[in-house]
């Protein structure tokens, strides 16, 4: 038998663990840790009992020993070595336990030793400089308080001179970290011999205060050499920024320091962004240092030093991460556990970058079977046993410091325990009993209690509750006032415990209600009645729905569907419901009560009211009055299936067309209708529709046929006549009127053709046509050039009918227009108006109207294909309508035809209008005006706009007379109202067009006529050969002109494709040029051009020669052909030949350079001339140049200029002539030696 002995801590036991009064800090640097010098490490802990200690660096105990003293906790160390750089940690023990201190981390560190024998620093006047203290990484030394530099003067008696302390300015600044002196740029006063001072601190222990030690450096000399002081230093960052980690609330030094001349400018940037104003941040000498006070986490990031002057500049950036002490948000709390229960104890910190360490009285202890270490830093001992009680250490630890808290785990007996509890609901009736499981388990044995509505059940008072061990409580005869909530309770000495409560329920009557009680819906709706049933939801229920009395329950089919009962509620649904559905639907709840085997009923009802369309109305009469055309309907109601009637409707149809709504909304109560202009000779058909809520009613008709007889109602439509030259005669055409309009028996067509007689007398042909869908007739036997008046009309046996104003004209043998009407554009510029604008092609010339003589158009209008909506308009020389007062819920039809004095075109363009979308009108007051030759400016008001704004413009222009180049130019700024344009234009009149577009579309254009002059010159013309011969050609021309600068010929021959230019530097004046160096008997052909001020007329109409043939030489047979006198001669000559070769070759190699040199510089004076420059290394056009003349030439370094005749190339370099080369080849001596020997292409600058 196993014997727990426990401490209980709720029982008054005191616990009392050591509490550390002192312990280590947990950096030790080293101001405190001095090689040579005694460490001091202290550690106090109170208790009520006797403490012992012992002390451990990197996890290995410390033995004391003569070097090393544990006098009462505190840890010396008489002489500091470098072996005790490490981590310390203190254990406080008693008899309860061992507590941990924090750890301890000692830095060791030595004096700052400086260098002696430093080199000098000799640079160039001018340059930056750094003269370097040497100090030692700060790792290995006591924290510095100051670093100072002084000077003295260059001179070698040290005793004799004074020092001088050497202050930042903005060309000078001294580092605080690393000590050096930085000159951004040296002056010739900086000479001299510096030296650097350094004072440390140090903690003496003995007497808990800090001395400061001064240690002086070697002195150093900055000298310059003799070269002469620079005069500009580009910026530069002497030592680059290093990113950082730093304590949260530490204060933070970045230095920027930088070498340039002038001295560079600093900023200072956070996250790439201008540093701005920050309470905690600050910038001194001279913006060279950025200190923030106290670091917060929301200061870390990015900092830039950016440094400029001048056109120079350069940067260093660093990352500054911040970390926080650890700090505890939970710090270890006593625990109790019970045996072999789980137990965790919390131990959660503040703080970046945290690690937990835990101790077991004293001892490390790791993730294992027994324990479970979190991330967070929660422990879990797991099975607890007696071994496990005692002290928990958690220490909290990053980069930045430790904390430790501690804690004692009390492992002790076990609470009660329930294994077996109430756990399901009981529904009971009054009188039956109840069982509760109730069985508890514990050290020592728990006592099992019942709880009634969290109240102990006194069994002694409530003698009907029993209980058996091992299975419960029994309730018995169960009453109304046992209803409540029960519990398992059990208790011992270590505590209570209880289970979740279970209701023991009585039951009640179920109730039931259908919603809607009422309900009203059309025929084919979807009916839905929903049982609500309040009932105890442990009860068991069915659900049964009756129609009215029936007795047999409804069942699911095709119409009704009963749904799943979910305890709550139930639905009817019938579906496709019809009048016959209307009734009272029962639902029926019957529940079953287990206690008993009981069975209650629960009822209730609702209504529904099915309504359907009315039926049609009976009864239908009329009554034809014919004095005032008029008809009067009445009828009487029908059923109106459960839903009053609220209005009628009256449809008519005529003859055999279909039904139109006549009347609406004819009120219940009045039951009749009078039908206005009956039209005569016609049968009307009537259909009454009566309407309620759920729709209308089928149709109940009614026939009448006993109208009355008119003239016919309309003359025919769409009247045209037109000379037909194949048939002989005249063609007239028109729209038959349909049957509705005949108004009598006997309808036909009547044509009436006047022809126009001497003395002005008319001779008269009328033509019948009997057949009432005829359209059309040919009118033969008139005589050719007459003149015909065409005028068409109705009949019948009553009348006739005719338009007054359809008076067609045609003159016999002459040709209507062949063709069509195209390019209709439709300007919807309003909901009510709309521009059409349209052109003619036509058959017979490609296009033109010229050959058709169109002296008009007709446009028709029609609004849905009425009859009595049509409207001809007839326009005379126009091409262009405007069409107002539309209604914009119509549809529009429009026909369009040409006509002239032959009649009306054979063919027509039809469409349709539709009125949305509306684009902008013209725009207002176009004024178009010349304020420049060549420069044309156009001004305007904003057109009118139904929808939206004007978003852009479109200006095309080109001349008025007709040509197919045309410019357009394309405006995004639907607010500009002026324009202007830079050419190209020639002289004579030009149409400007603008239209403004807006979201819809392009809009109706507007245009205006204005004088254009040219920039550009016209042609030369008649050109005129004055004289010929083998090898030249003198030609003659005219010009309009006056302001000009020259002309340019070219020629070529006639069996080649292309021209070569002869020349282009003709003076103004001239008009005459003579050609020479021509090919005899050859054909040539030669243009001209003119050449203006800003650009070349086009070329002129060439003029083509033939130069004369070489006449042939004469045969002789005087003295001078015999063989004798050939020999002597031919001796002679050929010396004297060769004497005169070798001189001219000597004189034309001499004088055709001073020539070439001459003309050059001469054609100069008076041409505007080119430039050419060979570009070295770059990819350039090769140029084809003949007779350039060069003007403005400079002497240019690496340039070459060219100038060309014929296919030879004379090149200048530096101004002068250096050879002549074939143009294929574009070497040249100077561009060998200047230009590296590369090839070159020649461009025109």
């Amino acid at each position: 038998m196993a014997i727990i002995c426990h401490i209980s801590l709720s029982q008054g036991i005191s616990i009392q663990l050591p509490e550390f009064q002192v312990q280590p800090m947990d950096f030790v640097d080293r101001r405190a840790a001095v090689i040579g010098l005694p460490l001091y490490l202290k550690c106090q802990a109170k208790s009520h009992d006797v403490v012992t200690y012992r002390w451990m660096r990197n996890g290995s105990e410390i033995t004391p020993g003569s070097r090393i003293k544990l006098i009462n906790g505190d840890l010396t160390i008489l002489a500091t070595t470098r072996r005790d750089h490490g981590q310390y940690q203190c254990f406080a023990t008693n008899q309860w336990g061992t507590s941990v201190s924090r750890l301890a981390k000692v830095d060791v560190g030595n004096r700052v030793p400086i260098p002696h024998n430093l080199p000098d620093t000799v640079k160039r006047l001018g340059s930056g400089v750094m003269l370097n203290c040497n100090l030692p990484s700060t790792r290995i030394i006591p924290p510095i308080v100051n670093i100072s530099w002084v000077r003295r003067q260059d001179n070698d008696d040290q005793h004799q001179t004074q020092e001088h302390h050497v202050t930042s300015t903005d060309r000078l600044f001294i580092s605080k970290s690393d000590g050096n002196l930085y000159f951004s740029s040296t002056q010739s006063k900086d000479a001299g011999v510096y030296r650097c001072v350094v004072t440390q601190i140090f903690y003496l222990v003995s007497n808990d205060s800090f001395i400061n030690v001064h240690i002086y450096g070697q002195w150093q000399r900055l000298n310059f050499t003799n070269q002469p002081p620079i005069a500009r230093v580009p910026t530069a960052i002497a030592r680059p920024l290093r990113d950082m980690t730093v304590l949260a609330g530490s204060q933070v030094k970045l230095e920027c320091i930088t070498y340039g001349k002038p001295t560079p400018s600093i900023m200072w940037l956070y996250n790439d962004q201008v540093l701005s104003t920050h309470p905690l941040i600050r910038t001194q000498n001279h913006q060279r240092e950025l200190i923030i006070e106290k670091m917060q986490p929301n200061l870390r990031g990015t900092y830039s030093c950016y440094a400029f002057a001048s056109a120079t500049s350069n940067f260093s950036e660093c990352e500054i991460n911040v970390i926080q002490r650890p700090k505890w948000r939970i710090p270890l709390q006593n625990a109790n556990v019970c045996f072999t229960k789980n137990v965790t104890i919390p131990c959660m910190a503040e703080g970046d970058n945290l690690v937990y360490l835990w101790y077991h009285n004293g001892k490390r202890i790791y993730n294992s079977n027994k324990y479970t270490i979190s991330p967070l830093g929660n422990i879990t001992v797991n099975n607890a046993i007696i071994e496990d009680a005692k002290m928990y250490t958690c220490i909290a630890i990053n980069s930045m410091g430790n904390i430790v808290s501690n804690a004692y785990l009390n492992v002790h007996g076990c609470p009660p325990t329930l294994i077996k509890v109430p756990h399901e609901e009981v529904i009971a009736l009054i009188g039956d009993s109840v069982s509760i499981d109730c069985v508890a388990e514990g050290i020592p044995e728990a006592r099992a209690q019942l709880i009634k509505n969290n109240r102990y059940v006194n069994l002694d008072i409530h003698n009907h509750i029993t209980y058996a061990r091992g299975f419960g409580f029994t309730i018995h005869s169960l009453k109304p006032t046992d209803e409540g909530v029960y519990k398992c309770g059990a208790s011992n000495v270590y505590g209570r415990t209880q289970s979740q409560g279970i209701m023991i329920n009585v039951c009640r009557e179920t109730t039931a209600s259908v919603l809607p009680r009422r309900t009203q819906a059309p025929i084919g709706s979807t009916i839905t009645l929903t049982c609500l049933i309040n009932k105890d939801r442990r009860l068991a229920t069915t659900v049964h729905w009756y129609k009215n009395d029936d007795k047999e329950a409804l069942r699911n089919d095709r119409q009704i569907s009963i749904s799943i009962y979910n305890e709550t509620t139930s639905q009817l649904i019938i579906r496709q419901a019809g009048i016959n559905d209307s009734n009272t639907y029962n639902c029926v709840v019957i529940s079953f009560v287990p206690t008993g085997n009981t069975r209650k009923f629960a009822r209730a009802e609702g209504n529904v009211i099915i309504q359907g369309p009315p039926l049609p109305p009976v009864d239908l009469r009329y009554n034809l009055n014919r004095n005032n055309k008029t008809v009067l309907i009445t009828w009487r109601n029908g059923k109106d299936n459960n839903s009053p009637i609220l209005h009628y409707k009256l449809y008519i149809a005529m003859n055999s067309n279909r039904y139109h709504l006549l009347k609406d909304h004819i009120p219940v109560w009045q039951a009749s209708a009078t039908i206005m202009s009956v039209y005569p000779y016609n049968i009307y058909r009537f259909a009454i529709v009566a309407v309620n809520k759920l729709g209308p009613s089928p149709r109940a008709y009614l026939y009448m046929n006993d109208t009355y007889f008119e003239v016919p109602g309309y003359p025919p439509l769409r009247v045209r006549a037109r000379y037909d030259h194949e048939k002989k005669g005249i063609v007239v055409w028109w729209k038959s009127i349909p049957r509705l309009f005949h108004f009598a028996p006997g309808f036909g067509y009547r044509i009436i053709l006047n022809e126009m007689a001497a003395l002005g007398n008319t001779i008269q042909r009328v033509i019948n046509l009997t057949d009432s869908n005829a359209n059309h007739t040919i009118i033969t036997g008139l005589q050719e050039g007459k003149r015909y008046v065409i005028r068409a009309l109705t009949y019948n046996n009553v009348g006739i009918t005719l338009d007054p104003h359809q008076n067609l004209t045609v003159r016999f043998g002459t040709q209507p227009p062949l063709g069509i009407v195209k390019n209709v554009s439709v300007y919807v510029i309003s909901y009510s108006s709309v521009v059409l604008t349209w052109s003619f092609f036509s058959e017979s010339d490609h296009g033109t109207t010229s050959g058709n003589n169109i002296i008009g158009y007709r446009v028709e209008l029609m609004s849905n294909e009425e009859v009595s909506k049509t409207t001809t308009m007839t326009l005379y020389h126009r091409n262009t309508i405007l069409l107002d007062k539309l209604d914009e819920n119509k549809n529009y039809i429009y026909r369009i035809n040409a006509f002239n004095e032959g009649g009306d075109s054979k063919t027509y363009l039809q469409s349709s209008l539709d009125l949305i979308d509306p684009v902008p009108g013209p725009v207002k007051h176009l004024i178009a005006r010349e304020i420049d030759i060549g420069t044309i400016r156009l001004d305007w008001q904003p057109p009118v706009v139904i929808d939206g704004s004007v978003t852009s413009y479109t200006i095309s222009y080109g001349l008025a007379v007709k040509r197919n180049d045309e410019w357009q130019v394309n405006i995004q700024d639907g607010n500009l109202t002026s324009m202007l344009l830079y050419g190209p234009f020639i002289d004579g009149k030009y149409r400007f067009t603008v239209t403004a577009s807006n979201k819809n579309g392009g809009g109706l254009p507007m245009s205006v006529m204005a004088m254009a002059r040219s920039i550009i010159p016209s042609s030369p013309f008649n050109l005129q050969l004055l004289n010929v011969s083998q090898h030249s050609a003198l030609i003659s021309w005219q010009v309009r002109e006056l302001d000009i600068t020259g002309f340019i010929v070219e020629y070529k021959e006639s069996t080649t494709s292309r021209f070569s230019l002869y020349d282009d530097n003709i003076p103004d004046d001239s008009r005459e040029v003579e050609l020479i160096g021509l090919a005899p008997n050859t054909a040539y052909e030669i243009r001209l051009k003119t050449k203006g001020l800003k650009a070349h007329s086009p070329a002129s109409n060439s003029l083509s020669i033939q130069t004369l043939a070489e006449e042939p030489m004469e045969v002789s047979t005087q003295f001078y052909n015999q063989p004798w006198f050939i020999v002597v001669v031919t001796s002679v000559c050929s010396l004297t030949v060769l004497i005169v070769a070798v001189a001219v070759i000597n004189y034309k190699q001499h004088h055709s350079s001073e020539n070439a040199i001459r003309n050059i510089r001469d054609k100069g004076q008076d041409s505007a001339g080119y430039t050419i420059t060979i570009k070295r290394n770059e990819s350039s056009t090769k140029a084809k140049l003949t007779n350039v003349a060069m003007k403005n030439v400079n002497r240019m370094e690496n340039s070459v200029f060219y100038t060309c005749s014929g296919n030879t190339a004379i090149v200048y370099c530096s101004d002068s002539l250096e050879k002549e080369k074939n143009n294929r080849n574009n070497r040249n001596s100077c561009i060998d030696n200047d230009m590296d020997s590369k090839y070159h292409n020649v461009n025109i600058a």
